[in-house]
């Protein structure tokens, strides 16, 4: 048996599993369209609602069958690889040591097939897949049959469905027809089963070339589509989740557009007037340092003298933290330092994006769905 094939048979494969899919899918999509226009008869629907059915048609029907035609001389290289493996396979296949028939002991046999078999009954896995060989020995004419690794094949015999008795086998050929006669010599129960090996006749896909010509996609149809899923679908899948992770987390991104996102400028234009009327004087703010975060250090004089340092710190942080809460500033963790009247402290800024998100989430204690 020789397992690799010309390339026209492997296209031909490749190409009926591509109209099956395309089949398949159309089927499905058709009938999604058909139910969700039963379903909403007498509706008002948008006039435009036909053009959204067709680009959903072309997503997820047209482009699966874009990304198969990029596929196909890689799947059928693939293919021709594995079968041609499997002929060199049937070809070195050798018993190392001489074997003898199991009809009459002795030698002489010659290999008269190889054949590719599960040895065990695990017929899905084909790593279980082992070589047969059969032999015909040229004393008594009968065959013997050997696993690769020199085993010989015990083929497990009949019980009788009756008394478990092992039956004995007839085998008669009448043309492709093969018939086998099994008989219990324990209690005489007998029954024949027969194999036919001729060739049904397949019934012809009237519909093949007509869909083929659907589904198959053409190969220029097929450059346009794999350009399409390459540039301008990744952009719209991109799109597509930020609106999913949107939708999801309503709250979130609600309070992310109603922060305030303040330049420097502004939050001194902010804060200074706010520190200024809870009694703090001479208020300044020094010039921001840029490193992998971005701060600016603050400093004041408290002007009320009745105040103890314990109360002027809890108030200029109290003032602060109301003043940024809506803003992407924030009072950094070493908080506000006193001496002797004389406060000082770092304000940090939140520019990028992710650290935008987990500032609203820790704000306002929220959780990403």
């Amino acid at each position: 048996m020789v397992y690799l094939k010309a390339r026209e048979e492997y296209e031909d494969r490749y190409d009926h599993i591509t109209v099956e899919q395309g089949r398949s899918e159309m089927k499905w999509f058709t009938q999604a369209h058909d139910e969700f226009l039963k379903k909403s008869k007498g509706k008002d629907l948008p006039k435009n609602l036909e053009f959204w059915w067709d680009r959903l048609c072309f997503w997820l029907v047209e482009l699966p069958l874009g990304e198969r035609w990029e596929k196909k001389d890689e799947t059928i290289e693939k293919w021709q690889e594995e079968d041609k493996a499997r002929d060199d396979r049937l070809e070195s296949a050798r018993l190392r040591i001489e074997p003898v028939c199991c009809h009459c002991g002795k030698t002489g046999l010659r290999i008269t097939s190889k054949h590719f078999m599960n040895r065990t009954k695990d017929y899905d896995n084909p790593r279980d897949e082992q070589v047969l060989i059969i032999l015909r020995c040229t004393h008594c004419k009968l065959a013997t049959t050997y696993w690769e690794d020199g085993e010989q094949y015990e083929v497990e015999p009949t019980l009788c469905p009756r008394c478990d008795s092992k039956m004995t086998e007839k085998v008669t050929n009448k043309g492709r027809v093969i018939t086998s006669h099994y008989t219990c010599p324990a209690c005489g129960h007998s029954y024949s089963t027969k194999l036919d090996l001729r060739r049904e006749k397949e019934e012809v896909d009237k519909d093949y070339d007509r869909d083929k010509a659907i589904y198959c996609v053409s190969d220029k149809r097929g450059q346009e589509l794999t350009l399409y899923r390459t540039t301008k679908w990744p952009l719209f899948k991109q799109a597509y989740d930020e609106f999913q992770e949107k939708e999801a987390n309503k709250d979130l991104f609600d309070a992310i557009e109603k922060l305030e996102m303040l330049k420097v400028a502004e939050i001194i234009e902010k804060l200074r007037p706010l520190i200024e009327k809870a009694g703090y004087i001479e208020v300044r703010f020094d010039k921001p340092e840029i490193g992998r975060e971005f701060t600016v250090g603050f400093s004041c004089l408290d002007g009320k003298s009745d105040r103890d340092d314990y109360a002027s710190t809890t108030t200029l942080k109290k003032v602060i933290r109301a003043a940024l809460k809506q803003s992407n500033w924030r009072l950094m963790s070493d908080g506000v330092s006193y001496r002797l009247g004389y406060l000082s402290g770092r304000l940090r800024a939140y520019e990028r994006e992710e650290d935008i998100k987990n500032l609203v989430m820790k704000t306002h204690k929220l959780k990403t769905k």
